[in-house]
This record gives structure tokens, C-alpha cells and sequence, in this order.
């Protein structure tokens, strides 16, 4: 029994985009993953952590929600921990937020939880709240919490700090007082009204503060609620406190490498709003299908899915699967009837031990580019028939032959860039911008190019989404994905990020514009952009690429007009307006490859430097 548990390999595509791929990664659940994820059907809690920055949360406690009481369980980190240190590089602000944002990634798919972020920006340390809100704009990242709250709900929301001097740094205490009252926001429904066309408002059961007892700080105390949470999982071979160090290893920037904790452990609870408690988190809280009127049948329907599951044979499981899928197609709450029809289908799938990959044939494209791309299916289980039906609405209608690696060319069009939404504009200091306020939350791009898979199963359709990826090996450390990347159609790079200009005098900056897209032979016109009291020439370059040219340097003359000009940024826009960018890497073998598009800038400035003195002399007295 033990060796099927650890042996048994099946694969399996998720319906939904996973975050952000790690670079060794694994498309297969074994049957212990599907075991846990079968009695996960039977459970309708879901639980939200609420605190300020990537390593605030607490791994252990959200491994044991996820993996032992099998809730639905987010962490809310409000920022991306832009402003912190960084002890394996150098990257700081922005970059460093982008190398944590995958490092809390890699953090959940270990302990099993869900990653949210708002567009509050980690500006560095504070000493308290209301400093905080100076720059975070307080209204709009409790708006954003509200919409997070109302989307995920939430029956308990969790934070990590009190909202007083005890909580130490002032963002710690803003993400306790934006908790407070978020969680009373989201059930009004006069609050973000505006909301209210795609969301309901959501009434969480009750708000706790996790205490703690680390560094001088001791705020636990025994009239508190207790969880015990040490506990052992023979499914995964792990205790929750080995779970926990393997996820908060995850956060290498920040030096947490963790020691593994195994045996009784105890987390402490204070009651904060809501419907009080005074021994359980989820006391009062209907868990169970019952929550939701006429289920009974699912219930009962799991149950027996779960008491007659074979570890060897998990292909046996799937007529079951498809009968409990038709029951809660057909319930009336929605928000459930789909997060249960999503873990159904990859149970399907799982259990059909069908593993499928969308893999690009370069790593890098640019806009207006057509993405070729190689659909590999492979089906290892034991089942009558599987077809591939359609791939991205063309019809395919092939099946598949049991253990027979088959492939599909299909292309994308890349219609825009993989820029992460956050940084489409110009950062504020406090805050991101982003005009789609619908990607709130999300921690990486939601439309992440994808490929649409339906297949029939024993005779029925089902969908599922497969993002696109680029494979390869690598000497060292073997088959490594990465997220593909989409730049804009023209980028540039230039050596001179600082350009001083003395007394007026013009100075002189080369900026190579490179062709990123696939189209050799093309034109594009560009223009410098800058303060008015400044003269750039020329002021327009026609930029002609060949076959043979797809980089092209042009220099540029910079002066100032009046002695009176001082600091002015110079940047430059192609096309229809569209601002020349960055291509910038980041890399480190513990995430996936990062690339964003900084706008390029250079910084201009003006001295006038005076030096009345126009003849020096010296005088010198020898004595002999």
C-alpha cells in the first residue's frame, strides 16, 4: 500500500493557469495527491490570512488549513515587499518585488495555499499606521481588499498583527486596521458599490488576530483559542512543521531558510469582530455540502467516491467522478459550483492519468508575432477512450492511444505584452497604477498566453486551459520551463542612464533600438521625448531594419535652452505613441525566469559651473 502511495504517478493539467511555473517542474499528481484531493470535495470552508508583506504569513498554519482541513486558503500579502533587502542579488524596489512575488509563489505550491497582493507599495520601513496611509492611499487598498474579500469568500479571515504599537512596523499595523475593516466593508453593500455588477457583498463569520511569541514580543496567552496544529500527514509524509520550512525556505531574498519543526504545535487566537469563539475557528461554520440546500446527494456521492478508491487503479474512479460532476452542475450557488467543477475535472484528468503540455518554440516573441506552439497529450491509464476534440475552437477529434506520446501544432497570436499589469504604469511611492481594476489581486497576469484543450472522456467534453511554456535542459539541473515572454515590437538599450551638460553646452547619448519582432524588414519612426526647455536632435529617426540589421544605434544631441534648466528625464516613443522600453532579465535557478520593460530613460541635468578666477599664480620663497 505504502509503495502505491509513493509510486503511483499520474498526471494532470490544471483547468486554471498555474502561477508562475517553477523551473523544475512537475505536471503529475501521484495517487496520495488525488486521495487528499477527493476528500477535499466534501469540504466548502475557505479561510483568508491577512498581512503586510511576503514572509508575514504564517506557512505552518496555512499548510494545516490547506492540506489537513482541506479549506480553501488564501494569504493576502497588501504589498510585494518591493522595499525590503535583498541578500542573493541586487536588484532592489520594483525588481526585488517582482523576485519575491515568485518566491511567495513557490511558497504556496508547497503548503497548498492561494497568493493575493494589492497595489500597495512596499516604500520601505514606517514607524506607524498613519504614516503608512500617507502613502498608501488608504481608501483604494481597503477598496481592493473588499473586492478580494467579496471574490474569495472568506467564512474566517486571519491576521498576523494587531493594529497598536505592539505590531511593530506601520505596515504590520496598517494590514490589521485595513482587515478590521475590510471585513466589515465587504458585507455592506452601500460600501464599493460599484462592485456590486460582478461581486456580492460577503460577510465573513468572524475576524481573528493570530498571535505570536517571537524576537521580545509575547502576545499569547492560555484564555486564548488554541489550535493544536503539529499534526502528522501520512498522505504527503510530513508534518505540517516540515511543510512549513519547505515553504518558508521558499524566500530566499530575504535569507529564511527554515529549519523543519516536527511535534506538537500550538497557534494562538484572539477574537477580534464577528460571531465570537472561544475554542474553534470554525465553530458555528458549516463546512460541508450542507451549507449549500439540496446536496445531499453530493455528499453522499463523494463519500462513497472516497471509500472506493484504489491507490493502483485510480482510472476506476472516474464514472463516479463524472456522476458527482453532473449533481453539482446543477446546484444553484454558483461561486461553489465552480470551484468544485474546476477540482472535479482535474480530478478526471488525474485519475485518466493524461498529462499535457503547450511548449513554445523559442523562449522570447514580440508583439504582432505568431507563436508556434507544440500540444504534447499523453494518456497512462487504463480508460476506454479519450479524444482530443478541439484545441483553441479547432476541431481535432482524435483519440488518444493509451501510453502514446501525440503532438499538435497550433499557433497564437501575440497580441500584447507579458509586462506584469502592476507595472504598466508608472508606480506612485506608495502605490501601483493599473486601469484594470478586474486584475486586483491577481498575483501574476490572468490573461497569460494559454491554450484551450477540450477533451472527451468516456463520451463526455471537458475544458481545460494549459499555459504556454518554454522547455529545455539544461546541463546542470535538467528540464527547465519558463513562462514565454512577449515584448514590445521595439525595445532599446543605451549606457547612459545620467547625462550632465555643462554651462548649456550639448551633449552627446547613443541609443541602440533593437527589431524584436519577427518581421525582418520593417520601419518605424522615432522621436525623443522631453521638458520643452530642452533641444534634442534630431528629432526624429527613421528607423529601417533588414534582414541583416535588426539593431540600430542612433546618437543624439542633447542641450539645454536656459541656464535656468536643471533635472529633466529624456525618453523616446515609436508607432502610435507607444513609449520605447527595456528588455530586463532577471534570473535565479530557484525561480522562473523574470522579464519586464522598464521605460527607457535617461536622466538630463544642467550645471552652469562658474570660475572667475581666470589666471593663477604662485608665489614661492626659497630659502638657501
Amino acid at each position: 500500500m505504502l509503495k502505491s502511495i509513493l509510486f503511483t504517478n499520474i498526471f494532470i493539467c490544471l483547468t486554471f493557469l498555474p502561477q508562475a511555473q517553477a523551473q523544475k517542474v512537475t505536471n503529475s499528481w501521484n495517487s496520495a495527491d488525488i486521495k487528499s484531493k477527493l476528500e477535499k470535495l466534501n469540504v466548502l470552508g475557505s479561510v483568508l490570512y491577512f498581512a503586510a508583506h511576503p514572509d508575514d504569513e504564517n506557512t505552518k498554519l496555512i499548510a494545516w488549513l490547506a492540506q489537513e482541513k482541506h479549506y480553501k486558503t488564501g494569504y493576502l500579502s497588501l504589498t510585494r515587499g518591493d522595499g525590503g533587502q535583498n541578500l542573493i542579488g541586487t536588484e532592489q524596489g520594483v525588481e526585488l518585488g517582482l523576485i519575491r512575488t515568485q518566491e511567495l509563489l513557490a511558497a504556496r505550491r508547497i503548503d497548498q495555499g492561494e497568493q493575493f497582493f494589492t497595489s500597495a507599495f512596499d516604500f520601505g520601513f514606517s514607524k506607524t499606521s498613519e504614516e503608512t496611509f500617507n502613502f498608501w492611499d488608504k481608501e483604494q487598498v481597503l477598496r481592493e481588499a473588499v473586492w478580494i474579500i467579496r471574490k474569495f469568500r472568506p467564512d474566517v479571515i486571519i491576521t498576523r498583527f494587531p493594529p497598536d504599537a505592539r505590531g511593530g512596523h506601520g505596515h504590520h499595523q496598517a494590514s490589521a486596521i485595513l482587515a478590521k475593516e475590510a471585513f466589515i466593508a465587504a458585507g455592506d453593500p452601500t460600501r464599493f458599490p460599484e462592485q456590486l455588477k460582478q461581486v456580492k457583498p460577503w460577510k465573513a463569520t468572524r475576524l481573528l488576530w493570530n498571535t505570536y511569541n517571537f524576537g521580545n514580543q509575547n502576545t499569547i496567552s492560555d484564555d486564548q483559542i488554541q489550535m493544536e496544529i503539529g499534526q502528522y500527514n501520512p498522505l504527503i509524509g510530513k508534518s505540517y512543521g516540515e511543510v512549513a520550512a519547505e515553504s518558508r525556505s521558499s524566500h530566499k531574498s530575504q535569507g529564511f531558510g527554515s529549519a523543519a519543526q516536527v511535534g506538537k504545535s500550538t497557534e494562538y487566537f484572539e477574537y477580534i469582530a464577528g460571531e465570537a469563539t472561544n475554542k474553534d475557528l470554525f465553530e458555528n461554520i458549516d463546512d460541508t455540502w450542507s451549507r449549500i440546500p439540496h446536496t445531499a446527494a453530493i455528499s453522499t456521492k463523494i463519500k462513497q467516491i472516497n471509500a472506493s478508491f484504489q491507490l493502483d487503479h485510480p482510472e476506476k474512479s472516474i464514472p463516479d467522478l463524472f456522476e458527482a460532476l453532473t449533481l453539482v452542475k446543477a446546484i444553484a450557488d454558483n461561486y461553489w459550483k465552480e470551484i468544485k467543477t474546476n477540482e472535479i475535472n482535474d480530478l478526471i484528468l488525474a485519475c485518466a492519468g493524461v498529462r499535457i503540455e503547450s511548449i513554445a518554440a523559442k523562449p522570447h516573441y514580440a508583439i504582432e508575432d505568431t507563436i508556434k506552439v507544440t500540444n504534447q497529450l499523453i494518456v497512462r491509464a487504463d480508460v476506454p477512450t479519450i479524444q482530443v476534440a478541439k484545441i483553441n475552437g479547432k476541431n481535432i477529434n482524435q483519440n488518444l492511444e493509451n501510453n502514446t506520446l501525440t503532438s499538435f501544432i497550433s499557433s497564437y497570436p501575440a497580441r500584447f505584452s507579458t509586462q506584469p499589469y502592476w507595472l504598466d504604469a508608472p508606480n506612485l511611492i506608495g502605490r501601483f497604477q493599473f486601469a484594470d481594476f478586474n486584475k486586483t489581486g491577481a498575483p501574476e497576469n490572468p490573461d497569460y498566453p494559454a491554450v484551450d484543450y477540450e477533451l472527451v472522456i468516456n463520451g463526455k467534453a471537458l475544458n481545460y486551459k494549459k499555459p504556454i511554456q518554454y522547455k529545455f535542459t539544461d546541463p546542470v539541473r535538467g528540464e527547465i520551463y519558463n513562462p514565454i515572454v512577449i515584448s514590445p515590437a521595439i525595445t532599446a538599450s543605451t549606457d547612459q542612464t545620467i547625462v550632465l551638460s555643462q554651462n548649456n553646452t550639448a551633449q552627446k547619448v547613443r541609443v541602440t533600438f533593437i527589431n524584436e519582432g519577427s518581421t525582418k524588414n520593417r520601419t518605424e519612426n522615432v522621436s525623443p521625448v522631453v521638458n520643452k526647455n530642452w533641444i534634442v536632435t534630431p528629432n526624429l529617426v527613421k528607423l529601417e531594419y533588414s534582414e541583416n540589421q535588426q539593431q540600430i544605434s542612433q546618437e543624439f544631441s542633447v542641450q539645454a535652452q536656459t541656464k535656468d534648466t536643471r533635472l529633466d528625464t529624456l525618453s523616446f516613443r515609436y508607432g502610435s505613441n507607444e513609449k520605447v522600453k527595456i528588455n530586463r532579465d532577471i534570473h535565479y535557478d530557484h525561480i522562473p525566469a523574470i522579464t519586464w520593460f522598464p521605460d527607457l530613460t535617461v536622466k538630463v541635468s544642467n550645471l552652469q559651473l562658474q570660475v572667475p578666477i581666470k589666471k593663477l599664480g604662485i608665489w614661492l620663497e626659497l630659502e638657501i
